[in-house]
């Protein structure tokens, strides 16, 4: 019994003799050490699937192997998706070695990819600094911003602060938005329309190539195309670790749209007859002028009471207004008949205005969006230029 105890004290001794350590201490890097950017691709969940980036440190003189990672939160929080929602989610900076860094992309079949950056021993040293102090726990969270303060740009300010001398980046103009750089990596088409239908305006915004970098995969070319002072590349070189096998997915949301368009003529043809059973009539506004009033309820959440300034002013709330539901339930009153036609023929007017703008380009509107709310316009003018067939008596 000795002997196993003494043999199991010796097998943990070496493990944690191997183990990285995670101390806050000042270290000197050697010449030897490295620090790489980690680009990690898409994955199935919603989190993930604009991918992530890390920063890797490796010293083997010194035993030094982290993955500092800023993309760490608690999904076990009970508020986390409320305060996620408000934009006052806290997210986290974690520690972890390379191995165990890899192998959760590997369960996950993610492709990893490295880019040893081109950094001066006084510049990683200067970063690993910054990165130790970010990781005391006093300093690890940071107020999280899904544009403009994530688990990459945070990576790019601290790169970037850490170079002694002057540096170039990307001179290329790219024309698009932030709405734009997003789509490739909406595959699927209900998430895709939910979240363009919560961008604003201010979406439309062209991303200057610093701020492109919120996104992994364009840090990841950026780096690669940025120069230092002696005309050097930041990062020349990059390694592919692990190549994913799943099969790149579609970005088509054409089904959704086309199924909007067939409920949009149906609607136009059911209006058009105007059927004598005035509670189907009334039960198809009903649901209508609901949905519109909930999706502006949303809207309206997010416009003001979150901190996420992409969401504020958005133009989708002329035609999803909250007090569309309310009028889903007048309509079923007849002493609220001449109120209803009123109040019809202003946010009829209103949703033109909204169209009008939509297609000068002041707020980019999916084409689902515009047939549902060209829905809501048909019944809309139905009930303020045809006030005879509301509450018609059956025959």
């Amino acid at each position: 019994m000795k002997r196993i105890i003494l043999s199991a004290l010796i097998i943990i001794g070496l493990f944690l003799c191997n183990k990285p350590s995670y101390s806050s201490s000042q270290l000197d890097l050697s010449e030897q050490a490295t620090i790489s950017l980690m680009t990690c691709g898409s994955g199935e969940s919603m989190y993930s699937m604009f991918g992530h980036s890390a920063l890797w440190v490796h010293d083997p003189i010194n035993r030094i192997d982290r993955v500092y990672n800023y993309g760490t939160f608690d999904f076990s929080d009970p508020n986390f998706y409320y305060l996620f929602i408000r934009g006052i989610a806290n997210y986290k900076l974690s520690v972890t070695s390379s191995g165990s860094f890899m192998n959760e992309y590997f369960e996950e079949n993610r492709t990893v990819e490295q880019q040893a950056l081109n950094l001066t021993i006084s510049e990683k040293q200067t970063l690993f600094d910054a990165l130790e102090e970010n990781y005391k726990p006093e300093n690890r969270y940071y107020r999280y911003d899904f544009l403009f303060l994530n688990c990459s740009s945070v990576i790019r300010d601290k790169v970037f602060e850490s170079l002694s001398s002057t540096y170039r980046l990307d001179q290329t103009s790219y024309d698009q938005s932030f709405r734009d750089l997003l789509q490739p990596y909406l595959t699927n088409s209900w998430i895709k329309l939910g979240i363009n239908l919560l961008l604003g305006p201010r979406a439309e915004r062209k991303a200057s190539n610093q701020e492109r970098m919120f996104l992994p995969d364009l840090m990841h070319e950026q780096f690669e195309l940025a120069h230092l002072a002696n005309k050097e590349s930041l990062a020349p070189n990059s390694q592919m670790l692990y190549l994913s096998t799943n099969a790149t997915a579609g970005n088509s949301s054409s089904g959704l749209s086309l199924a909007f368009f067939v409920l949009f003529v149906l609607i136009g043809v059911i209006t058009k007859k105007k059927f004598n059973n005035h509670r189907w009539n009334n039960g198809l506004d009903f649901v209508i002028f609901m949905l519109s009033g909930l999706i502006g309820l949303l809207l309206s959440f997010m416009w003001f009471f979150s901190e996420h300034e992409v969401v504020h002013q958005n133009l989708n709330l002329v035609w999803a207004f909250p007090l569309h539901i309310l009028m889903g339930i007048m309509i079923w009153i007849p002493v609220f008949r001449s109120g209803i036609r009123l109040y019809s023929k202003v946010f009829f007017v209103a949703s033109v205005i909204f169209l009008l703008l939509a297609l000068l380009g002041v707020q980019e509107v999916p084409t689902a969006v515009l047939l549902f709310a060209g829905i809501t316009m048909i019944r809309l003018f139905r009930l303020a230029f045809f006030p005879s067939v509301i509450h018609q008596v059956n025959r």
